[in-house]
């Protein structure tokens, strides 16, 4: 059974200097820390669901980042208030949850390349491409370490980058990344595994949850926040959990929102699609409920009754009453099987296991089937494709030519190219290489770096450079 006190660990890897009269907690730090950072900050030209969005009332990654951390707290105080006390918590942990559970939603979408998930593709996709050039030389296939490094770049996952980008690249001096607790790292950790444990059965190994290159500090996080099972494997923090539900909740009720601001979707067509979706005849009557609640204030307050207003009104209405069902469906759902997950023994996400299961099934299936699939947004992300794709051939051609500090000099294109890229991330590079023991080693540095400049990029830098760089 994991115990609070180690799993909400305030120590970090480096220690944190700390001026006269500062009262915060060393968790309420680590919010601060995030909320300040440049890599919170260049959230706001990412995309959420529409790349390259131009109205300026439809999400971003930022503020869907900032959403996500605002409902995570409220399920942890929920929580904390409703049932801390049967679990016996004493008054830290019940200050703690909550704030780490903001942080964390705050950090949690860090890693996600330009142009949402069809980035991430469009990254794993250039590696299965280039696979011989980048991994045929170095690579050993007996070697159980080579082939996890491999699949590491295969099957590249943002979570994984965002673990990277806190643990070690989002840092003025040095690799300390943010230097966060490791009871805010542990909880960071949506996913435990290696790209090689992945398995679809256990939520928390459903996808990488972090790079072969960040494992020695993945372990100690592990270690020091007890989040380590029998079996001697990583198992999620309790506080992922709650994390995991809130971004379910925001997503699947703010998309909806979007898309009836837009005119992707209207109201009439989207109150019958859920009501379709939804077989549970509990779920199914909760729902029409709610939908009965807006059309009612929908007819009593709309002030100009156009379809766009009737639209974005509805959309509103139908984030705000979700949202609330949700979050007590979601603390329910965790505290009861706290337990299991206490032990880390709970495979599952609290979504799932909730009695408003096919109600949010319901809206991500319309946002599947009728917002992200829009022809707007697929010629968006196939332009996406491209503009990565090129970036990192481009990239790929000086980095690989790379054999030690000023080694570039004197080459031309190649140290054209090289000045282009991030001069932190070069620095961390050039650290890294003169420490590396292993040509595997510096090959892995190579392709690390290329993949953190480009993912770092947000997507209208990305689309900028490729234009300036490129033409177009």
């Amino acid at each position: 059974m994991m115990e609070w006190k180690a799993l909400l660990n305030g120590e970090r890897f480096y220690d944190a200097s700390r001026g006269a009269g500062d009262v915060r907690s060393e968790l309420q730090r680590d919010y601060d820390r995030a909320l300040f950072s440049s890599a919170v900050r260049r959230l706001q030209h990412k995309a959420q669901v529409f790349p390259l969005e131009p109205n300026d009332k439809v999400r971003n990654r930022l503020t869907h980042s900032h959403e996500v951390s605002c409902i995570a707290r409220s399920l942890a105080e929920r929580w904390v208030s409703g049932y801390g006390a049967n679990r016996g918590l004493d008054e830290e942990v019940r200050l703690g949850v909550p704030v780490v559970c903001a942080t964390v939603g705050l950090l949690h979408d860090l890693g996600n390349p330009p142009f949402g998930h069809a980035g991430e593709m469009a990254i794993a996709e250039w590696f299965e491409r280039h696979d011989e050039e980048v991994f045929g030389g170095v690579l050993d296939e007996d070697d159980k370490e080579a082939i996890w490094v491999r699949e590491d770049f295969l099957k590249f996952e943002g979570n994984a980058q965002t673990m990277r980008i806190i643990l070690k690249l989002q840092s003025i001096l040095g690799d300390s990344g943010l230097n966060l607790t490791y009871g805010t790292l542990s909880a960071c950790r949506k996913y435990v595994g290696r790209s090689i444990d992945v398995c679809k059965d256990d939520q928390g190994y459903k996808k990488p949850g972090f790079f072969w290159y960040e494992r020695e500090r993945v372990r100690k996080v592990e270690i020091r926040t007890d989040c380590v099972g029998d079996d001697g494997r990583g198992v999620r923090h309790p506080l992922t959990y709650l994390v995991e539900a809130a971004d379910d909740i925001v997503y699947s009720t703010v998309d909806l929102e979007d898309a009836l601001s837009k005119g992707v979707l209207n109201w009439e067509m989207l109150k019958k699609e859920l009501l379709r979706r939804v077989k549970d005849a509990g779920q199914k009557n909760v729902l029409a409920e709610i939908i009965e609640q807006i059309d009612e204030r929908l007819e009593k307050y709309i002030v100009v009754d156009v379809a766009t207003e009737r639209n974005t009104v509805a959309g509103q209405l139908l984030r705000t009453m979700l949202i609330g069902r949700f979050i007590e469906s979601m603390v329910r759902a965790f505290d009861e099987h706290y337990d299991a997950i206490m032990k880390g023994e709970f495979g599952d996400e609290l979504v799932a296991v909730s009695d408003v299961c096919e109600i949010v099934k319901a809206c991500k299936g319309v946002g599947f089937d009728h917002i992200y699939v829009i022809v707007a947004n697929s010629k968006l992300e196939v332009m996406g494709r491209k503009v990565i794709h090129d970036l990192m051939d481009l990239f790929w051609d000086a980095v690989k030519d790379y054999e030690g500090r000023d080694s570039l000099k004197g080459s031309g294109y190649g140290e054209k190219v090289w000045r282009i890229m991030s001069a932190n991330y070069r620095g961390l590079f050039e650290t890294w290489y003169e420490q590396a023991d292993s040509e595997l080693e510096r090959q892995i540095l190579k392709l690390h770096l290329v993949t953190d400049y480009v993912c770092g990029m947000t997507d209208h830098y990305a689309r900028e450079l490729h234009r300036e760089l490129l033409g177009w």
